[in-house]
């Protein structure tokens, strides 16, 4: 014999998550070629708001009051309230068409800190000014005011602000202006992705290469580059300028010394001996404060992943691939 089993809930939860998917897919708007979407009126979707209700409810209750008594100025203020919400809902559908939705290029953040999506909105319309509210896995942007033939952004934010890239996909575009008691909204999906780099920190100093070393390998000895390394009691010949005079006044003559970094190299790698002992997790966190502090520093490194390698270098360039290795690994 057969039995009707009750589906358990985490059972439902994917299915009513794929048929929202799908109703989602079947409405949005998608980019074209230039990566942007223009909203047109077939697109656009209105929807009575909870003061929307509350009005609706409102003019039926004077509808009934007015046939009741036999009212005919119940029947004038009743269809008098009736043309304005249907003025109203007109207006807040007139936000969202002729508006013209594209990504450019967005910027990264570093894990656990607040992250977002930019979108460039513009409005097309000469002769109405707009307001618009993007909303995504239920955390929604602050609204954007666009002047007529105006443009403005919207920043949406991240639900997820672990390391790794991040698609936007499908967003909710709505609107309530100008009364307040329609909303207009349509979807839209624009393949766009931003990275977010391991969190950064750590407190393990820069494995540098002993300074022969990098000379063998036929690297150039820079100079100029110096760093605080420590003090040392002052001796005949030092450099007066690098006396601690704080001490001197207190018969305590120090000198400070320092280390030229300009000429050292490291190599920052994944499976360094000092990294043992840390998760995979911790260990990106500690290479990406590598990175940064070896870029602040003006000192040459390499990055070493388990599939994944640079050669010696510096500047913003090096420092995006080595990041971006870090966030996708």
């Amino acid at each position: 014999m057969f039995s009707l089993k009750k589906p358990d809930r985490d059972d439902v939860k994917p299915a009513k998550k794929d048929a929202e998917r799908l109703f989602v897919k079947r409405l949005a708007i998608r980019a074209d070629d230039k990566n942007s979407v223009y909203i047109g009126l077939r697109k656009a979707y209105v929807w009575p708001t909870q003061k929307g209700l509350y009005y609706v409810i409102v003019l039926v209750a004077m509808f009934l009051w007015s046939v009741n008594y036999a009212l005919s100025l119940g029947y004038a203020l009743t269809f008098l309230t009736a043309v304005i919400a249907l003025v109203a809902a007109v207006l807040t559908v007139n936000n969202l068409i002729s508006i013209r939705l594209s990504a450019g290029a967005q910027p990264s953040f570093f894990a656990k800190e607040p992250a977002f999506f930019y979108l460039h909105l513009h409005n097309n319309k000469q002769d109405v000014a707009v307001r618009i509210t993007a909303r995504r896995n239920g955390l929604s942007s602050l609204p954007v005011t666009l002047s007529t033939g105006q443009g403005g952004v919207l920043k949406i934010p991240l639900d997820d602000t672990s390391r790794g890239r991040k698609s936007l996909d499908y967003c909710r575009l709505s609107s309530d202006y100008p009364v307040g008691i329609f909303r207009s909204w349509t979807w839209v999906f624009i393949p766009t992705t931003l990275l977010i780099y391991p969190q950064p920190k750590g407190d393990l100093p820069l494995p540098f290469l002993p300074q022969h070393q990098g000379i063998e390998e036929g690297q150039v000895d820079l100079h100029g580059a110096e760093d605080f390394n420590d003090l040392k009691s002052y001796q005949t010949g030092d450099n007066i300028r690098h006396i601690v005079w704080r001490k001197a006044l207190l018969g305590d003559v120090r000198v400070k010394t320092f280390q030229d970094l300009a000429g050292q190299q490291c190599v920052l790698d994944f499976n360094d001996e000092s990294l043992r002992y840390l998760d995979v997790e911790d260990k990106l966190s500690q290479l990406c404060r590598w990175v940064l502090l070896a870029e602040k520093q003006g000192t040459k490194y390499a990055l070493r992943l388990p599939s994944w390698r640079t050669d010696f270098a510096i500047g913003a360039a090096h420092q995006a691939r080595c990041l971006e290795a870090l966030a996708c690994y």
